[in-house]
């Protein structure tokens, strides 16, 4: 998964972070690093919290002791295809690669969680939450027992469309 959203992530035309707030970016420090969110356009600045409370979630103690993923090891993963230089100098490169990888990691570890931003994608990786709120939505289906036909409706679907009268033969024209 993480490897589909990388590689997602890769072939956008500008990253997540625009190139043109990179070198904002380089002015920040672990403290401040928080800052550059405000300043990124809305779809870049959603996209950029969704992707790091995901990543947040695979930081948990948990998920870390099993696949050995800390902040550090995804922010190198990602870090390139969140926050790209404009500039395509291989030596400029290399020197910037372990400020992208301390960039991200701090977002990482700085953003506020999951849980109060994005509390439904919590829902898909902590399966006690998911198994719990499952069940309290089964008490929202309502189940119509007045007629022949039995329906189900749920308060949070919308209702299903009335069956249209069959269409009447329209006259051939002679």
């Amino acid at each position: 998964l993480a490897g589909l959203l990388r590689h997602f992530l890769r072939d956008l035309p500008d990253s997540v972070i625009p190139s043109s707030l990179y070198q904002e970016c380089m002015s920040l420090n672990k403290k401040t690093c928080l800052d550059i969110i405000p300043l990124l356009p809305p779809v870049h600045r959603d996209t950029l919290l969704y992707v790091i409370n995901f990543l947040q979630i695979f930081n948990l103690p948990q998920y870390v002791s099993r696949n050995k993923m800390s902040a550090g090891n995804l922010a190198t993963i990602f870090s390139q295809v969140l926050l790209r230089a404009p500039i395509t100098d291989p030596a400029f490169l290399l020197a910037a690669l372990s400020f992208e990888r301390e960039f991200i990691e701090n977002l990482i570890t700085q953003a506020p969680h999951a849980s109060s931003m994005f509390p439904t994608l919590a829902l898909f990786f902590e399966p006690q939450k998911l198994s719990t709120s499952t069940s309290s939505n089964s008490d929202d289906a309502v189940v119509d027992t007045s007629s022949p036909t039995t329906t189900t409706t749920s308060s949070s679907s919308s209702p299903s469309p009335s069956p249209s009268p069959s269409p009447s033969p329209s006259p051939s024209p002679s």
